[in-house]
């Protein structure tokens, strides 16, 4: 395998290759090199490292496709869908929330509640979100100028771990 050759001979050049993936057997074979060096420094070998990663590649791929399906529904739901962990970070918009706030999802997920709605906002529900992820259900309405369309009713839901909007 060329590839595996290429990365053993800059292992023994001194170097740390990155890892290199390659079918064995219908197997996703992942290995590593690491130069092994005398007292002096002077690279004398290399030890590489094999593990069969099949199962978790097969994983991400079910992932994937999950993840892909969730979207698809969420997306069709006619409602603003939005998930919060419990540091009050964006994990999960639907297109109705992107499309409703006018912001486009990658600039939403990751990004604090209070950056994305703002202070005044987030200030007068934060009190909600701290009662939810306390574990307590929560339901309650309140308004909030979006973009484009004037006023909304908002409200929200809340688990021990994370926190869902629906608008």
């Amino acid at each position: 395998e060329p590839q595996l050759t290429s990365a053993m001979s800059e292992c023994l050049s001194g170097n740390t290759p990155a890892p290199t993936e390659t079918k064995v057997g219908g197997r996703n074979l992942e290995t590593r090199y690491e130069p092994v060096r005398s007292d002096d420094g002077q690279v004398v070998g290399a030890i590489s490292v094999c593990v069969d990663v099949t199962d978790h590649r097969l994983s991400q791929l079910a992932l994937r496709e999950s993840e892909h399906h969730l979207r698809v529904v969420t997306d069709s739901v006619p409602a603003f869908i939005s998930y919060l962990d419990a540091s009050r970070h964006y994990r999960f918009v639907n297109q109705h929330y992107e499309n409703q706030l006018g912001i486009k999802r990658e600039e939403i997920v990751g990004k604090h509640a209070r950056d994305v709605l703002g202070e005044q906002y987030y200030q007068s529900t934060v009190h909600h979100l701290d009662a939810a992820f306390a574990g307590t259900h929560v339901k309650y309405e309140s308004t909030m100028n979006i973009v484009d369309s004037g006023l909304r009713t908002h409200a929200r839901n809340g688990a021990h771990t994370g926190c869902w909007d629906r608008w």
